[in-house]
């Protein structure tokens, strides 16, 4: 089961700029369809961004990758992706496409209004009612660090502290800036399941968060405190169900 969704941002009449550095060029792609676009680039965590022809162009940009000989030549059903940020310029011939992560806030299953947040820059569940409460209690659900081809992964990212995500340290659940080491990718790194107390494997409304590096032990909320805990009887399900809802702040 898989949340972890691209949700795409339409930037209309607009192509990367011929006079940006084209080194954040990842493929060209011809004859495609927007929805083939899309999962080329949902396929590839390198593609943030990508531009769709629907008319011919001529730019007097590099000449491109995987073959093209034309230099700067796009015609409709061409694609071109890019890694990094975009720098557009007007062309009413195509229409871009940016990546944007999914927000949401997570309310306990056994705690209804209760949601993890982070607090101190420990992990916690709690209710939610200050603007301060909304913000801890909102993370972009992001493709994972350790394994971002693993579309039933995710790591949490912070909305009020961008570059830091939840993570485990000494089992303790934190909110730590990533620092690119791969322990750091691994701890902050869970599998998606359906919700322990639920039993309904197909039901997405409830879910419960794995590690991926200690595969025996979840997300678990203890004394309101956020562990990562290993467990079978029914108050562990209880405290280790969750269920992803709108942000509680946007």
């Amino acid at each position: 089961m898989s949340v972890v969704k691209t949700t795409w941002k339409k930037v209309p009449n607009v192509a990367q700029y011929k006079g940006a550095d084209w080194n954040n060029e990842v493929k060209r792609v011809s004859g495609t369809t927007l929805e083939g676009a899309m999962q080329i680039a949902e396929s590839d965590s390198q593609i943030s961004f990508f531009f769709f022809m629907k008319s011919s162009m001529f730019l007097e940009g590099k000449a491109g990758a995987d073959g093209w000989t034309q230099k700067g030549q796009f015609n409709p059903g061409d694609a071109v992706f890019f890694s990094g940020n975009p720098w557009y310029g007007s062309a009413p011939q195509a229409d871009a496409y940016q990546k944007e992560d999914v927000c949401h806030s997570f309310e306990s299953f056994n705690f209804p209004g209760y949601y993890i947040r982070h607090r101190n820059f420990l992990g916690y569940i709690t209710e939610v009612s200050s603007e301060l409460d909304k913000k801890d209690s909102t993370f972009k659900m992001v493709k994972s660090l350790a394994d971002p081809d693993n579309e039933n992964t995710v790591s949490f990212e912070s909305v009020n502290y961008p570059g830091y995500y939840l993570r485990h340290q000494n089992f303790r659940i934190h909110l730590h800036k990533l620092d690119g080491s791969q322990l750091f990718k691994e701890d902050a790194t869970f599998h998606i399941e359906p919700g322990n107390a639920t039993g309904n494997p197909t039901s997405e409304a409830w879910q419960s968060y794995r590690s991926f590096n200690y595969p025996d032990r979840y997300i678990r909320h203890r004394n309101f405190e956020l562990w990562l805990d290993a467990g079978s009887d029914d108050l562990f399900k209880k405290d280790t169900t969750f269920r992803p809802v709108a942000p509680n702040w946007e």
